[in-house]
Order: C-alpha cells, then sequence, then structure tokens
C-alpha cells in the first residue's frame, strides 16, 4: 500500500519507451499506476499493448500503443489517442530512446571512425528528438489544465563518459535544464531541472 501522500488519483500519465517488461518504462507505468494513476503506454512495436494488459491484470487503468516518436505526425496521433483514452495527462514521462551496448554490429556501437553520419542522426533522433517532439505536443494540454510534471529518463553516462553512451545522456538531461526562473509557472513543473513552456 502506497502512502496517501503520494496518491495520484485522479491523474493520468503518458509514458514513452514502456515495451520492454523489465525495462525502466515499464515500471514507471507500474508504479504511477499503483499510486492510483491511470497510464497510456508506448513503444515502437505492438509491446506497448501486451504491457497494458499485464498492468490491467494488475488492477492498473491502462492502455497502450505503438509509435513512431521521431514522426511528428505519428507522436500527435499517439498523444491524441491517449488523451482521447485517458482524457487528460498530467504527467510524461519520456523514456523512449536506446543505444545498441550490447548489440554486435549495431549501426551506432564501436568506434567513432566507424560510426555513419546517418546513424548518428538515428541515435540522435531516437534519444532527443522524440522528447523534443512528444513534450511539445503534451505541454499545451497540461497548460490548459493548468498542472503537469514532465520527467526525462536518463542515465548515468550523463555524469561520466562512457562507450556508445555518446549520443543521450548529457544532452538529454540539458536539455531539461535551461534555466528560468518563471520554473513552475501554470502548474507544470520539470523535477531536476526546468523548461520554459510560455
Amino acid at each position: 500500500m502506497q502512502a496517501a501522500a503520494f496518491s495520484l488519483e485522479g491523474r493520468a500519465a503518458l509514458i514513452t519507451g514502456a515495451g520492454s517488461p523489465s525495462g525502466i518504462g515499464f515500471a514507471c507505468a507500474r508504479l504511477l499506476g499503483e499510486l492510483g494513476a491511470a497510464v497510456f503506454v508506448t513503444s515502437t512495436t505492438g509491446r506497448a499493448g501486451e504491457r497494458a494488459s499485464e498492468l490491467r491484470a494488475g488492477g492498473i487503468t491502462a492502455e497502450g500503443a505503438p509509435g513512431d516518436l521521431t514522426d511528428e505526425a505519428d507522436v500527435e496521433r499517439v498523444v491524441g489517442q491517449a488523451l482521447d483514452t485517458l482524457g487528460r495527462i498530467d504527467i510524461l514521462v519520456n523514456n523512449a530512446g536506446m543505444t545498441s551496448v550490447t548489440v554486435s554490429g549495431a549501426p551506432e556501437a564501436g568506434q567513432l571512425a566507424g560510426v555513419s553520419p546517418d546513424a548518428w542522426r538515428a541515435s540522435i533522433a531516437r534519444n532527443l528528438d522524440s522528447v523534443f517532439l512528444v513534450s511539445r505536443a503534451v505541454v499545451p494540454h497540461m497548460q490548459r489544465i493548468g498542472w503537469g510534471r514532465v520527467i526525462a529518463i536518463t542515465g548515468r553516462p550523463r555524469l561520466r563518459a562512457r562507450r556508445h553512451h555518446g549520443q543521450r545522456g548529457g544532452a538529454r538531461v540539458d536539455r531539461h535544464r535551461v534555466p528560468d526562473r518563471r520554473r513552475g509557472r501554470g502548474g507544470i513543473q520539470n523535477p531536476g531541472g526546468s523548461i520554459r513552456f510560455s
């Protein structure tokens, strides 16, 4: 039983990158759901529907849909579906993105000289463009309802250099740490940093 002080009853959350049953995105969705939030999960494949089914089996109000979050039109579709399903989005967890640290021969793995510009741009799109596009689609709704929380998941690579993580950690955190004296304006906050929403 979660403490009442952390109740999210009446809130709704959109969690990206929640396809893996052992991943951070799914863990976030499960915890937010256990705290009372209705959740909508996304992934690049049909696994989003599988994770939503598992959440529902655990008593959580959940739906899911696949989508390419590097594509503006697909982002609008997914966010629209989440809003149609949940009626609102109070919490956005930007978790989508990946690196191929463990995949031998993956396009962005290996030495710098062996990474093609196309592979680099694709990795930037997965890890950074997705955060921008989804946040841009969700934040206007948060502004209308006067409350919101935007969370960007990154990893330890932001703290130190690590092989195969050059495209993600530090840039993602820096994007969410734009100094803004109006932090929290309109009830929208970015824990650990701030984003200018207006």
